[in-house]
Order: C-alpha cells, then structure tokens, then sequence
C-alpha cells in the first residue's frame, strides 16, 4: 500500500543520511590524524635542517631541497641521530 511505501522511503532515507553522516565523521578523523602524521614529519624536516646548519654552517641548496622532499619518518629519525655523529654533510648522506 502506498502509506508503507512512503514509510519504506523514508526509512531508506533516514538511513542513507546515517550512513553519509558516518561517513563525513570517519573522513574527518582520517583527516585529522594525516595531518597530524604530516604535521609531526614538517617538524621532524625543520628540526633536521636546523641541526644540519647549527653542526655544519650553510648547507648546498640541494641538500636542503633533499630535506625538505623526505617523507620517510624512519628515515628523518636516522638523520636525526645520525647528525650528532656525523663530521661533515656529505657523510650524513642526504
């Protein structure tokens, strides 16, 4: 009968909202933790890039575009060790 087939229409729509608005908080929670991800490896490329110059002065503009292009966190972490050990810029090698 008609009044059930509106009924079924609107449950099928209160459930596709549901689903969408699920959808919209699962997105944004993605969101939020890649860019916390991102955020964390810019800190990790800004903090390399200031050890690199505090141990061995200006760097080569290649060495900086290499920095800035990483996103290996495990990778930024080696660096980041290995800066405190290493005697020239070449024997980092980025």
């Amino acid at each position: 009968d008609e009044e059930m087939a509106r009924e079924v229409d609107i449950m099928a729509k209160t459930f596709a909202e549901d689903q969408l608005e699920r959808g919209k908080a699962i997105g944004t929670e993605i969101g939020k933790e890649l860019g916390k991800e991102l955020g964390k490896m810019d800190a990790k490329r800004e903090t390399l890039l200031e050890l690199l110059r505090l141990r061995f002065g200006s760097l080569p503009a290649e060495v900086e575009a290499r920095v800035a292009e990483m996103t290996d966190m495990g990778r930024l972490n080696e660096l980041l060790k290995r800066v405190l050990t290493a005697s020239s810029v070449a024997e980092m090698g980025i």
